[in-house]
């Protein structure tokens, strides 16, 4: 495999201590593994400078890498608009990110990246470091929900920008992922919220039947939300 002098795959080798001949797992499980936040600079070189990004940025700073050591790979960014409830976030990042989530969900423009492999596309999403790695062949799972897809063409920041204004609530979008990046940087995202008491607690969702183990996914005066509950027999053995 050549290698590509003083170019974005050399600082980016540097810094994440790749070697010069990285194979494309390597590179893809590297970016991967770049916390999630904002950086200053919003660029692939922002991304370097702070190791930190987030879904646009982290995937900005892979497609070009792709497209200098990869090019037949035809690296291609997508924008996908998605609607995100309260249980949603909370499932998957956890009740501080939840807790910015207003009761009527929230609309986000999410960025992944399509790999041609194998004679097919291939999803592949590095946003949260705690969401499982690539295999190296199959689709990754989004780091979001079921929405429409824009493919991004020749100016994928403007373009991502334009969807969300046109989408997006700012004064909704914006503290929710300052909320999400806080509680990933705390390394609670994906933990499950542990219940200590069930005592004098009154439950929402009309109540909880005898026998009945409840999944209680966040608590506010006195108050419990259950977003799953399952019957179970516990009778004598």
């Amino acid at each position: 495999m050549r290698r590509v002098s003083r170019s974005l795959f050399a600082g980016f080798a540097a810094r994440a201590g790749l070697p010069g001949d990285a194979s494309l797992g390597e590179v893809v499980a590297a970016v991967h593994a770049i916390p999630y936040g904002r950086p200053t600079s919003r660029t692939p070189d922002g991304v370097l400078a702070e190791w930190k990004g987030t879904c646009s940025t982290k995937h900005a700073l892979l497609a070009r890498i792709v497209a200098e050591r990869w090019p037949q790979l035809r690296p291609r960014l997508v924008h996908r608009v998605y609607r995100a409830d309260r249980a949603f976030v909370l499932s998957r990042y956890g009740a501080a990110a939840a807790g910015a989530v207003p009761d009527g969900g929230l609309t986000d423009v999410h960025r992944y990246l399509l790999l041609a492999c194998g004679g097919q596309d291939v999803i592949i999403d590095v946003t949260f470091p705690t969401d499982p790695p690539w295999d190296g062949h199959g689709s990754m799972p989004l780091a979001c929900g079921e929405g429409q897809d824009f493919p991004a063409g020749d100016d994928p920041v403007t373009e991502k920008a334009a969807l969300e204004a046109r989408y997006c609530d700012p004064q909704v979008r914006e503290p929710f992922i300052a909320a999400l990046s806080r509680q990933l940087q705390a390394g609670d995202a994906g933990r499950p919220v542990l219940l200590q008491r069930l005592c004098d607690l009154v439950v929402r969702d009309g109540g909880l039947a005898v026998d009945e183990v409840a999944v209680i996914v966040g608590v506010k005066d006195g108050d419990a939300d259950v977003v799953a509950r399952e019957a179970l027999d516990v009778g004598p053995r």
